[in-house]
């Protein structure tokens, strides 16, 4: 199983919208979801990083991730972005994974 959090703010900053979503995803689906390489992820943040007063949860979220995939062997985040858009307009998502 895999938990997918969506966060929507609105023009004043303010959370508007938190839904969860837990999905079983087979080992075979082919999708325009790519992971994002360990090593990427610090340019990630660094996208986040003038936008981290802004969107704290986006910069911490990212943040936590590179600290728990260097700390631990297991991944329990998972880091996609469709068709790896993220070099262009940062959009990602995160993948947590419940045992």
């Amino acid at each position: 199983s895999s938990l997918i959090y969506s966060l929507t703010v609105d023009s004043d900053r303010f959370l508007k919208n938190a839904v969860l979503f837990q999905i079983k995803m087979p080992d075979t689906t082919q999708d325009i979801l790519v992971e994002i390489p360990d090593d990427d992820l610090p340019k990630l943040l660094d996208m986040y990083e003038k936008h981290k007063n802004w969107a704290p949860y986006v910069y911490s979220i990212i943040l936590t991730g590179i600290e728990w995939r260097r700390k631990r062997k297991e991944k329990y985040t998972i880091f996609l972005s469709p068709n790896n858009c993220w070099k262009q307009d940062g959009t990602f998502f995160v993948l947590l994974t419940v045992n």
